[in-house]
């Protein structure tokens, strides 16, 4: 479904007009590993540049089956560090490709809001890669923890990624925990127990009192 280059430049369309202001793609999409990736970035302070990612891989069957795989992260480098974190994985299962770009439109510009949002927050301190190669964008790999409940004719699935797993677990166990209390107990990242939460408060799955480090998480409980 990607190998076309109208849909891909449509799709670039579709992005554009969902960046935040001040974010802009550099240059056209290009084709890594058998995935489309864009790459969104502003100019920042302090010399940290923060930015988005988003890579569509064509995982369409030889039976005629479609699926585009989705996936977003925050990212954010100076000339000689970065970091990069995983904000949304989705499975798109559209019927065609107009289907794939009413879901586009539908589905990425709060995926591509949210994860600027956490690129925005990282700090000189959370750049922990240092550049030992000329990008640090790799394949996205598929994640094997399988997808959220919706029925087989649902055009997208979200996926829930390890980390959220383990945070979901362990509040099922302790009621709350601060964002702090929860990357302390799981030995996880600060920044990325805080774009997990914001990814599960985003789905629905939790509630979060307060801002910061200190705020609050708990299980949402149905009604």
């Amino acid at each position: 479904m990607l190998e076309n280059p109208e849909l891909v430049t449509q799709l670039s369309g579709v992005m554009s007009e969902a960046l935040p202001d001040g974010y802009s793609f550099d240059e056209d999409p290009a084709e890594r590993h058998g995935s489309w990736e864009w790459i969104a970035a502003r100019s920042g302070s302090d010399g940290i540049a923060p930015a988005v990612v988003i890579a569509l891989t064509d995982l369409s069957g030889r039976d005629g089956s479609a699926r585009v795989d989705v996936d977003l992260w925050a990212a954010a480098d100076t000339d000689e560090r970065f970091i990069r974190l995983p904000v949304r994985h989705a499975e798109f299962l559209p019927a065609d490709e107009g289907q794939l770009l009413e879901l586009s439109s539908e589905m990425l510009p709060e995926a591509i809001r949210a994860a600027a949002e956490i690129a925005e927050r990282f700090s000189d301190a959370d750049l922990n890669e240092a550049y030992a190669r000329p990008s640090p964008i790799t394949h996205p790999k598929t994640p094997d923890d399988g997808s959220d409940d919706l029925p087989e004719e649902s055009p997208y699935r979200w996926s829930l990624r390890p980390l959220q797993r383990q945070i979901l677990s362990l509040l099922e166990e302790e009621g709350e925990l601060t964002i702090e209390e929860l990357a302390g107990r799981l030995g996880a990242p600060l920044e990325a127990v805080r774009g997990a939460v914001e990814d599960l408060r985003w789905r629905g799955n939790v509630v979060v009192v307060g801002s910061g480090t200190a705020a609050g998480v708990r299980l949402r409980r149905s009604e």
